[in-house]
């Protein structure tokens, strides 16, 4: 019985995993709409997605988690005519540059058309980052996302090309993948979702699980009331015999 209460835990834990698409669409920071940024975080394809839009020909730069510089992960898109083109992440300094930081996105796309740079790039959830790095998880809410843009190709001082700004998720129940138990669909758990038949599958599930124990627990009385009855017996008959001439 052990080993079925664990089983049931597994599936009960598994069934009631839900995994959810958190979304920002494309979203202008500031008034004027220079730097633009959206973002994809996704359970089911083990993803997150961030795409930035800024003038190509100066830097620009985004960060994420504070309105604040200091210890802020960010991005930063270098201009066309910079010696190195290539997108990087940056750990920022208290109004300071801060310090490059190991990679962890790929670049998946990168389009300048003259005017402006979209950089699209990616990388795994479940990647393991330090805390150099801003963990995008889809139980966020919200974001706030500092950014600016500078007047040369090259990341340097900002002058007065800056600002912060929320941003607020929009989420998706996902479908669950095709692997273990898929007759049971994302929204298994009737009181989150609104699968009927998934509820009729766990209600069977769950009523042939008590079925076994209130079986088991029979059987196990039996078994002791014909121990008990056994030994009354034996008792009996040892018993030494007794009668009122005797007394």
């Amino acid at each position: 019985m052990h080993y079925v209460s664990l089983f049931l835990l597994a599936l009960i834990s598994r069934i009631n995993g839900s995994q959810y698409l958190a979304e920002i669409e494309q979203s202008s920071l500031g008034l004027f709409g220079t730097i633009s940024m959206s973002v994809q975080v996704s359970d089911l394809d083990d993803s997150i997605q961030i795409s930035v839009t800024g003038p190509s020909s100066v830097y620009y730069s985004v960060g994420v988690g504070s309105c604040k510089m200091d210890g802020t992960w960010a991005l930063i898109v270098p201009g066309a005519t910079a010696a190195s083109t290539t997108p990087y992440e940056q750990l920022l300094g208290s109004d300071r540059a801060g310090s490059t930081l190991e990679s962890t996105l790929d670049v998946v796309e990168d389009i300048d058309d003259g005017q402006q740079r979209t950089v699209t790039m990616t990388r795994l959830l479940s990647s393991e980052v330090g805390d150099d790095y801003y963990a995008f998880s889809t139980d966020d809410e919200s974001i706030s996302v500092i950014y600016a843009w500078g007047a040369t190709a090259s990341y340097g001082y900002h002058q007065g090309n800056f600002g912060c700004a929320p941003l607020t998720f929009a989420k998706t129940l996902q479908a669950e993948d095709s692997h273990f138990l898929q007759v049971f669909s994302s929204d298994v758990f009737y009181f989150v979702g609104h699968s009927s038949i998934s509820l009729l599958l766990v209600s069977l599930f769950l009523i042939s699980i008590m079925s076994y124990a209130v079986y088991r627990h029979c059987c196990s009385n039996k078994k002791f009331g014909a121990f008990k009855f056994a030994e009354m017996e034996s008792l009996i008959a040892h018993a030494p015999s007794q009668t009122y001439s005797e007394i």
